[in-house]
């Protein structure tokens, strides 16, 4: 992100929020790839190893689950993402271009 060459991106406000977003992204990931590979690790002991789903219907439901996993992740991404750009907006009053 770039501050149309103004100095709202030394701003400490800014500096404090985009630390706080890369933290909070931190923890989002660690938790969010412990819970996906739980579920899928869930998922395939079910299938393949309990044996209590077809493997041909299983191989569906894997994917079903890594899509649904990626949309969530894409849509929490950008709605962070957003809520970054507003914050910094309303603690500066610049506009953050891409």
């Amino acid at each position: 992100m770039s501050f149309g060459g103004n100095a709202a991106s030394a701003d400490p406000r800014v500096v404090g929020l985009r630390q706080e977003f890369q933290q909070g992204m931190t923890r989002f990931f660690m938790g969010f790839a412990v819970t996906e590979g739980i579920v899928l690790a869930a998922a395939v002991v079910v299938i393949w190893v309990l044996r209590l789903i077809d493997p041909s219907v299983g191989v569906y439901i894997v994917l079903g689950i890594a899509l649904v996993g990626g949309f969530s992740l894409f849509l929490t991404i950008q709605s962070r993402i957003r809520r970054l750009q507003r914050d910094i907006r309303d603690v500066t009053g610049v506009v953050p271009s891409e």
